[in-house]
């Protein structure tokens, strides 16, 4: 399998130490831009800080374009306030994405949850692939239909992921009517999240956020739902990752898959994890964002899952309750 994976807004060493390591692996990296409104933070505080990023993340995409590996470029927040179908953002946009292909290659894809934004791209780039964003949590063949005159791939929501069944149909689909579809493999949002929409719209305004005091709300409500003990069935039962070990399952539907590394902590270890089909230890660990810091000094051991679990064995169906007591241990410091 080969995979996709987020250049790091926290961890450029391990980042770039893993891409180098997992070359053979790797078949693209995404990225956004310093200080666009993206699905995750990508904050600017002043104008030095730009130039800083600027000329560090080109720097970065030379080296990855001087390696063979392709790019794409992600423009996926969920939302851009009133400029949402301005002339100014298509102009920010066509203008990002030239001076990114003047500096150092030409982009393979682009990356959005705008269909605003695709169909300006595709006016201007014929050559670039434009994917709709998993974000817009397309789940359907109507779905892709309905938006097929803008976008050419489409990440498929995150709660198919476990579903082989629905992802051939949609599949089948796509290669009909000359599209293509994707997964991404390591999220660790919780299924049907109602706080989804809410919390996407807050990360894309973050650097305006971060002017006002918000200490006195916490909006990732997914951390308070798990912190409770009684709920952490739902790590089983309401994910939807996949294990390193059953990524094969897909290779039949999938080149390419997804790896969520952007504001992972150790993108070596996700990266490697998946390169090698295996992963020691807290399968959570491996997810972004995550909820190992919750459950310490709990872990839910990787090497205790069945066979095939994630991919949609016999398994799967298995009493959540029960599997968590299996794969549940306490944690031992060696």
């Amino acid at each position: 399998m080969m995979y996709s994976v987020g250049y790091s807004l926290i961890a450029e060493q391990q980042f770039n130490e893993a891409i180098y390591s997992f070359k053979d692996h790797i078949a693209e990296i995404y990225f956004s831009w310093p200080g666009m409104k993206s699905g995750r933070a990508n904050i600017v505080y002043n104008d030095e800080d730009y130039q800083q990023k600027v000329i560090k993340l080109l720097d970065d995409l030379s080296r990855y374009a001087d390696m063979g590996i392709p790019l794409a470029m992600l423009f996926n927040a969920n939302c851009y306030g009133g400029e949402a179908i301005s002339k100014q953002l298509e102009k920010l946009v066509i203008e990002t994405i030239e001076f990114v292909q003047n500096k150092v290659a030409c982009l393979k894809a682009v990356i959005t949850a705008s269909p605003f934004i695709a169909s300006k791209i595709k006016l201007h780039f014929s050559d670039i692939q434009i994917r709709a964003s998993v974000n817009m949590r397309i789940n359907s063949t109507f779905a892709m239909d309905y938006l097929s005159d803008r976008f050419d791939f489409f990440y498929v929501a995150k709660e198919l992921n476990r579903d082989i069944v629905a992802l051939k149909n949609l599949k089948a689909w796509a290669t009909a009517h000359g599209k293509q579809i994707g997964i991404l493999v390591n999220s660790g949002c919780l299924n049907n999240c109602p706080n989804q929409t809410f919390h996407d719209n807050l990360v894309a305004h973050e650097s305006e956020i971060k002017n006002y005091d918000t200490s006195y709300y916490q909006p990732v409500l997914c951390r308070k739902f798990i912190a409770k003990q009684n709920n952490w069935h739902f790590l089983i039962e309401g994910s939807n990752w996949i294990r390193p070990e059953d990524i094969t399952e897909y290779q039949e539907i999938f080149q390419t898959v997804k790896l969520a590394t952007r504001m992972h902590s150790n993108p070596f270890m996700v990266i490697g994890a998946y390169s090698h089909g295996a992963h020691y230890g807290n399968i959570l660990d491996l997810m972004e964002p995550g909820f190992s810091g919750i459950l310490h000094p709990y872990i839910l051991d990787n090497s205790k899952f069945p066979k095939k679990w994630s991919s949609g064995g016999a398994n799967l169906k298995e009493d959540s309750s029960s599997l968590l007591e299996k794969v549940l241990i306490k944690h031992q410091l060696l």
